[in-house]
């Protein structure tokens, strides 16, 4: 594999390896967000709640709100514990 400064193939490489990886990380959330709407269905019961309920501040996400903690892996790890405490009656 050329440097990447070298030339630009180099850099053209850099870059298809970057969107690869990034690709991968976007299809993982999607899979992790996929998770957290089954979680959501099977605590709050409807699809109308299920779509409701990240669109409001959650006390446990210091009201921030669930919709918005989805763009990265730890904001989805957040609302993924959250809800497995919420299933399980702990709070802090």
């Amino acid at each position: 594999m050329p440097d990447c400064g070298s030339d630009g193939r180099g850099s053209h490489e850099f870059t298809l390896v970057s969107t690869r990886t990034s690709l991968w990380q976007h299809a993982f959330l999607l899979i992790q967000r996929a998770g957290i709407c089954a979680l959501v269905t099977d605590l709050f019961g409807s699809e109308e709640e299920t779509q409701r309920w990240p669109q409001n501040p959650a006390f446990g996400l210091e009201r921030r709100r669930p919709v918005d903690q989805l763009d990265m892996k730890t904001g989805v790890e957040m609302v993924e514990d959250y809800l497995i405490r919420i299933d399980r009656c702990v709070y802090d």
